[in-house]
């Protein structure tokens, strides 16, 4: 992605934001239901990490991360959940990156699934399953690598 693109996802970003916390110091965020409050004391560390840590470690796959925008009846959790960052400009083009080139691969091997003029042939499925996947989790964890270590 060129810079001015990156800067323009950024800025549009930035202000989806803004309007966001808008809405939301005017209406208030709606109280999560009964299953959302448990799954988000039961799936983030709440208790034994800070938002900062967790973050650092997964922010790449918190694209869709949504947690913040309920009130909840624990007061320590709605904090922690409050303080996790939301996924900036370039994890989003990431995720887009990854749906699109997925896309295209599982486009080119489509073929495996209406072939069925001879014995399945699991060699060829199996490769055609990796190359088809395979683009994705390369724009996912590009870069993620060094990041771990």
């Amino acid at each position: 992605m060129t810079d001015s693109r990156r800067q323009r996802l950024d800025r549009l970003t930035d202000r989806w934001r803004s309007r966001h916390e808008a809405r939301v110091a005017s209406e208030g965020r709606p109280p999560a239901d009964a299953e959302r409050e448990a799954k988000a004391a039961t799936l983030f560390p709440w208790r034994s990490r800070s938002a900062a840590e967790y973050a650092a470690t997964h922010g790449a796959a918190m694209v869709g991360y949504t947690y913040d925008a309920y009130t909840y009846t624990d007061p320590a959790l709605e904090a922690w959940l409050r303080r996790a960052p939301v996924a900036n400009g370039s994890v989003l083009a990431r995720g887009l990156l990854a749906a699109v080139l997925s896309g295209a691969a599982f486009y080119l091997v489509s073929g495996m699934w209406t072939d069925h003029s001879a014995p399945p042939n699991y060699l060829r499925n199996l490769a055609s399953w990796t190359f088809a996947f395979f683009p994705g989790f390369a724009a996912l964890l590009w870069g993620r690598a060094s990041a771990l270590r």
